[in-house]
């Protein structure tokens, strides 16, 4: 804590007195090299400072760091002074002769000034000369003239900003707290800005002083050498020159760099971002004009013998930024857009509030960006509201709002879906071209297209040229769709699957008191009576969603939990009766295309050994649970072979939901219903018999014969 409480009130007063000291004393030239360096160190952290700082008061102290910098580096010229003036020629006691001396002031003054000059003089003078105009006229003076107009500006608009606190505390908009605390910062404003306008005159004193040191070193200088010791006016010329311009460098460097410090504080308008984040967003703000900048290279390249190489490098970084700029501008606006009419066109009982975390994200690489642009023939924003509407219909709940946006780190033409923030999908389309594919993995001949996956049900594919699309059909191909309607689709999958996952206990209530208008007696009897809370009804719900049951007829599945949920606390038991009283629904989602169900069932020994160890709460051995899967993925294959699709697996209801969570893992799209939920007067055709028998070897087969 050495800069901290009374400690930073030492060291400041430690600092001082040592640049006055420096001031007064002679210094090593060793030590005046360190102390050089620091000046040049410390000159570009305030730069830095001033860059990163987002408002002008966050630097508060810079009329009085100005001050403090500017007293060193005089003191520094001082001193520097006095170690040329008696140090830059020495009589050599071996041959008695005048002999110059450039290490006189230390290495930093020496090699500044022959690395700007090199060996001639002259030039590392105008070399200097030019520097301190540049910061006397240009910077200084321009840096002086905003700290004047700000002052001016921040005193008139005070009464202005007080009478505006008061009045916000009047409101009641603001307690006393904060209305101190603005007063307080505008007070620091106003001597902020008056400060600044007199600690500016320090740096265009700090250029003058620089201009008449220098011309006082090189006279000081010659006489000293010519006169006192005796060396040759050339040599006397030379060495003086390039040890004042190098200290005049060394020191004039610094201070340019503080002056530019002290325009960009000056001149930083207030802002949430620092300066380099103001500027990026700003100057890439119109892309339109990078174009007008990429064709003018271009006029000038056609126009002008200038080097070619620089202007093509010019011409195609602006365009490809420019390029850029427009895709990412108008996908924002298609997705504003878009937001918008979801936000006019939602359901009256739905609220949504922007969470922290999308609900619902569908990442694009840049190659998919046309999708989505309105100007290049994309509808895929136009789409996506008309899904959650549908969604909304077949689930039965207000969907949570689907965004889409670019993701530069995915590939060019991948995407991917994420629920809550979390990756549950991914996919890959190509532009300009039509996925072919063929169910059933049979086609009369092969085509010329690029292998791929379907990404629901992992059947092979093909993506196609457009132009190939009936040389397809004709191939034996039964679906070709574009690759918008891929991703239309494959989110549409994701979503259905994930629903509980979206269903909030927040819609859930919504959805409960959507229903008290139209049925209160039924909400009564559930909620309000307590036989169960909103919380039940959410796990009820869920427990639907996840085997893909909607929840549009709330008002049937609310009854059914008036009827059992005052003796029934269990989500999962509640749920079997609401399946039961859902049959005809759960029916009519998986029958075949003749209008019956296609069931697999469980062999009467497998059926009472899963039995006995669901309802002892015992662990199913999972050797049996292995070969149960094996021997049920062998019958859905068989099946779907023969054109049998789809199928589900039936079962008794009192190991009806075990069961299902057995196999999820493995097999997700599985439907398993009980024989309680099949709806009567439906048909059936029993497909195949799963039991878990460990597979017959051949001698065992052989020795029974």
């Amino acid at each position: 804590k050495l800069i901290q409480g009374y400690g930073g009130s030492a060291f400041i007063a430690v600092s001082v007195i040592s640049i006055l000291l420096v001031m007064v004393f002679p210094m090593p030239g060793r030590f005046l090299d360190f102390l050089l360096t620091f000046n040049l160190t410390f000159s570009i952290v305030i730069l830095l400072l001033s860059i990163y700082v987002s408002k002008p008061l966050d630097l508060y102290i810079f009329p009085s760091l100005l001050l403090i910098t500017t007293l060193y580096r005089l003191a520094l010229n001082l001193a520097s002074t006095r170690l040329i003036l008696s140090n830059a020629s020495y009589i050599d006691p071996k041959t008695n002769v005048a002999t110059p001396n450039l290490h006189a002031a230390g290495d930093v003054i020496k090699v500044f000034g022959e690395l700007v000059g090199g060996d001639n003089a002259v030039v590392g003078f105008i070399i200097f000369v030019i520097l301190v105009t540049i910061q006397y006229i240009v910077i200084t003076n321009g840096a002086q003239r905003v700290a004047e107009v700000r002052a001016r500006f921040t005193l008139d608009a005070m009464p202005g900003k007080q009478m505006a606190i008061d009045a916000d505390l009047n409101a009641g908009l603001i307690d006393e707290e904060q209305a101190r605390q603005r007063r307080r910062d505008i007070e620091a404003e106003q001597d902020f800005y008056g400060a600044m306008d007199g600690a500016s005159k320090f740096v265009k004193g700090d250029a003058i002083a620089a201009i008449i040191i220098v011309i006082i070193n090189i006279l000081g200088g010659i006489v000293v050498g010519v006169v006192q010791m005796g060396l040759p006016f050339s040599d006397a010329v030379k060495t003086y020159t390039i040890l004042t311009v190098g200290d005049g460098l060394v020191s004039q460097i610094p201070a340019l760099v503080i002056s530019t410090a002290t325009g960009l504080v000056i001149t930083r308008a207030s802002s949430d971002e620092d300066l380099g984040q103001d500027v990026a967003r700003q100057l890439l703000s119109q892309p339109k004009a990078l174009i007008v900048a990429a064709i003018t290279l271009g006029f000038l390249m056609a126009l002008s013998p200038l080097p070619r190489l620089p202007l093509i490098v010019g011409i195609v970084t602006l365009i490809a930024l420019a390029v850029y700029l427009l895709n990412k501008e108008s996908f924002e606006a298609a997705e504003a857009e878009m937001e918008q009419e979801e936000r006019q066109g939602g359901l009256a009982q739905e609220r949504l509030q922007t969470p922290e975390v999308d609900p619902i994200l569908v990442k694009i690489g840049y190659g998919l960006i046309p999708f989505v642009d309105e100007e290049q023939g994309g509808d895929l924003l136009d789409r996506v509201p008309k899904l959650r509407t549908r969604l909304v219909n077949d689930l039965g709940f207000p969907v949570p709002l689907i965004r889409v946006r670019d993701d530069l780190l995915l590939g060019a033409t991948k995407y991917i879906i994420e629920l809550w923030g979390v990756m549950v999908a991914e996919g890959e389309l190509v532009p300009g071209h039509m996925m072919a594919l063929s169910p059933t993995g049979m086609t009369r001949r092969t085509i010329e297209g690029i292998e791929t996956i379907e990404p629901i049900y992992g059947h092979p594919a093909l993506w196609i040229l457009e132009a190939n699309q009936q040389e397809a059909r004709d191939a034996g191909y039964a679906t070709v769709v574009s690759p918008d309607d891929v991703l239309i689709t494959h989110l549409e999958d994701v979503i259905k699957r994930n629903a509980a996952d979206l269903l909030s206990l927040q819609i859930t209530q919504d959805l409960v008191e959507a229903q008290r208008e139209a049925n209160p007696t039924v909400v009564e009897a559930v909620i309000s009576e307590r036989a169960l809370t909103i919380v039940d009804v959410q796990k009820v719900l869920k427990l639907l969603l996840e085997e893909q049951v909607p929840i549009r007829n709330l008002q049937i599945v609310l009854e059914t939990l008036a009827d059992y949920g005052r003796e029934i606390k269990e989500a999962s038991e509640l749920a079997a009766y609401v399946r039961q009283v859902l049959r005809r629904e759960i029916t009519n989602q998986h029958l075949t295309e003749e209008g019956g169900l296609a069931v697999v069932m469980l062999s009467p020994a497998l059926q009472q050994l899963l039995s006995q160890v669901i309802q002892a709460n015992e662990a199913v051995d999972p050797s049996v649970i292995q070969r149960m899967l094996e021997n049920l993925s062998q019958q859905i294959q068989e099946a779907s072979d023969r054109g049998i699709r789809p199928v589900v697996l039936v079962c008794p209801g009192t190991i009806r939901y075990a069961l299902r969570n057995m196999i999820a893992s493995s097999l997700p799209s599985l439907p398993v219903i009980a024989y309680e939920e099949m709806a009567p007067k439906v048909a059936w055709e029993t497909v195949g018999v799963v039991d878990a028998n460990p597979p017959t070897t051949d001698s065992s087969q052989d020795s029974a014969s």
